[in-house]
């Protein structure tokens, strides 16, 4: 039997002054053996049944060392076992090894992951700027469909200690664009054709817009995301399921314009063209956190869960067209306004290791902001304020951004 693991017995069997620590001889962590990563045994050990022997109060909470915990509540909490010391106090430099689910995100200090990511654009209620003779919506946001378009998402960070680090995380360039179109060739009662009624005049066919044979819709839009995040591992540490929280700061950057026209030909030939253009200006703080869990030495799930206040900085501007043979005339107005806004981001993903530095993965992100100005909340229909003024922004759209995306990460 191990001449060491007797000496271990012994002093356990003897027991401890209170206050004092019961020594173990030559403990240490076997690093080199796979089968035991992170255990505590006598040099030359193999065994997982050594450090167990060693427990007792007086230690400074840091596994292997003589002594371990640093006081009887740890001991009864945790058991006299070395082996749990490393979740007795994550503060006090834990043995993390590779057989632990975070290891690859803190050790080694770099990190770099780039992806390439597919996002569909989804926005809460749609809105109708068309409707024909009995009521009838034929032209709607709904018909718009902003489907998944690419972008990428490049996360760099650096490990300052096994504990903590420090990243950087830019997602973006996505841009959704689509556009629809109605004609109607009806007669009308102006002795024209065409009975669509627009948005413009909230949908009464006021003089000036009339009743139409032709309307279009487009809507264009652009995200960008940059966060500086501090991370730390918290909570369950040193195992196949390990935790960490995050704080940071986060701007986004959602622009918008759309794009609405109408020809009506009787009374008198005219075209009505509103442009309207948001800008949503969002920082703020956020929390979270990152759970991992590794199902083998190549294969572990990772969940990653934000949200935040922010301050959105919104602007618009709206330049309604009338254009008729007589001639234009533009109504252009613009208002900058703050307010409050909610942003929540929870993303979920499945990794590969290919080798000990390089791995893949693949996952699913989902961005949730309200507060914000959408082009389509912010078509004044009442004509009056629309040639008049003043323009005020309208900050209370919500807004899903969510798709698959995949990407590889290089650690060293």
């Amino acid at each position: 039997m191990n001449l060491r693991l007797l000496i271990c017995v012994a002093v356990l069997l003897a027991g401890t002054t209170p206050g004092m620590a019961s020594e173990c001889l030559d403990c240490r962590p076997i690093v080199g053996d796979e089968k035991f990563v992170g255990h505590f045994a006598p040099s030359g050990s193999h065994s997982p049944l050594n450090c167990p022997k060693c427990a007792g109060v007086g230690g400074d909470g840091v596994g292997g060392k003589a002594g371990c915990y640093k006081s009887e509540q740890e001991m009864l909490l945790f058991g006299p076992d070395c082996n749990a010391c490393c979740h007795v106090n994550w503060a006090s430099s834990p043995e993390y090894t590779e057989a632990d689910s975070l290891t690859q995100r803190f050790n080694p200090a770099w990190y770099a992951s780039a992806d390439g990511l597919f996002l569909l654009h989804d926005t809460s209620n749609p809105r109708t700027f068309a409707r024909d003779a009995l009521g009838q919506s034929v032209l709607s946001s709904d018909d718009l469909d902003f489907e998944f378009e690419g972008g990428m998402k490049v996360l760099l960070s650096y490990a300052f200690t096994t504990d903590f680090l420090i990243e950087a995380v830019y997602l973006g360039s996505p841009r959704w664009d689509d556009s629809f179109a109605i004609r109607d060739s009806s007669p009308n009662p102006f002795g024209g054709t065409g009975n669509i009624r627009s948005i413009l005049g909230e949908f009464t066919a006021p003089l000036g817009v009339g009743l139409a044979n032709y309307a279009s819709l487009s809507i264009r839009s652009q995200m960008d995301s940059f966060e500086l995040n501090y991370r730390r591992r918290v909570g369950l540490i040193c195992g196949p399921l390990e935790t960490s929280f995050m704080m940071g700061v986060r701007y986004m950057n959602l622009r918008e314009s759309l794009d609405f026209v109408t020809v009506s030909d009787a009374p008198v030939a005219t075209t009505n063209d509103l442009r309207v253009r948001t800008q949503n200006h969002l920082i703020g703080l956020q929390l979270g956190g990152l759970a991992a869990y590794r199902i083998s030495d190549k294969t572990w799930f990772e969940g990653d869960i934000k949200a935040g206040l922010y301050q959105n900085s919104a602007r618009l501007n709206s330049a309604y067209t009338v254009a008729t043979p007589a001639g234009a005339n533009v109504f252009e107005f613009n208002d900058h306004r703050g307010e409050v806004a909610v942003v929540g981001d929870f993303d979920f993903r499945s990794h590969v290791r290919l080798t000990r530095n390089l791995s893949m993965h693949i996952g699913y992100q989902l961005i949730i902001a309200d507060g914000l100005a959408l082009a389509r909340d912010n078509v004044q229909q009442n004509l009056a304020l629309l040639t008049l003024g003043p323009a005020r922004v309208q900050e209370n759209g919500l807004s899903f951004f969510h798709g698959p995306h995949l990407g590889g990460v290089l650690s060293w």
